[in-house]
């Protein structure tokens, strides 16, 4: 019985000291932790558009589709959002890049961007995972406040002029 004790125990050490690599900082990889935090997801890596769709007026228009590689934004192909651990964000792309800062929101439903000019973006998460980063936002005609703007605004996206709001789906991926 003693003998057994001690294999068991001995069994049980060798195991408990075998070294998982997700201990060491250096080789992170975020292919085997099953359960990371946004925090981690989000700047884990760059993230590239794969999709872009806007709907309102009772319509659904899509602006950019990767797999399609159709596109309205010129430079939403060759953009790419980066969220850094310390807070900033960078945007590049072959037609202007932006920086600035990010967070969540207090319940982690939110993220919302401040750009070094000043301008804050708040954007609804859908899903973030290790390969998909959905996220929305919202723009009403209230929050435009100037009907010109808005109407130029409707004409450029191609949704009908007597849409009064509309939500624009972002997909990302890695890039």
């Amino acid at each position: 019985m003693r003998y057994l004790l001690k294999i068991s125990l001995l069994t049980l050490v060798i195991t408990l000291q075998g070294c998982d690599e997700r201990i060491n900082p250096d080789k992170v990889n975020i292919e085997t932790i099953d359960e990371l935090t946004k925090f981690e997801l989000l700047t884990a890596h760059p993230w590239q558009y794969n999709e872009v769709v806007l709907k309102g007026g009772g319509q659904s228009i899509t602006q950019f589709s990767r797999p399609n590689s159709t596109s309205s934004i010129s430079e939403i192909s060759t953009q790419k959002d980066t969220y850094k651990i310390d807070g900033g964000f960078e945007t590049t792309s072959n037609v202007k890049n932006r920086k600035g800062t990010w967070k969540f929101s207090a319940d982690e439903k939110q993220l919302i961007l401040t750009e070094d000019k000043g301008t804050v973006r708040t954007f609804d998460i859908v899903n973030i995972s290790k390969t998909w980063f959905d996220f929305t936002e919202t723009i009403t005609k209230a929050s435009i406040g100037d009907d010109t703007l808005w109407a130029e605004l409707l004409k450029r996206t191609g949704l009908p002029a007597t849409t009064t709001e509309f939500t624009t789906k972002y997909s990302l991926i890695p890039a």
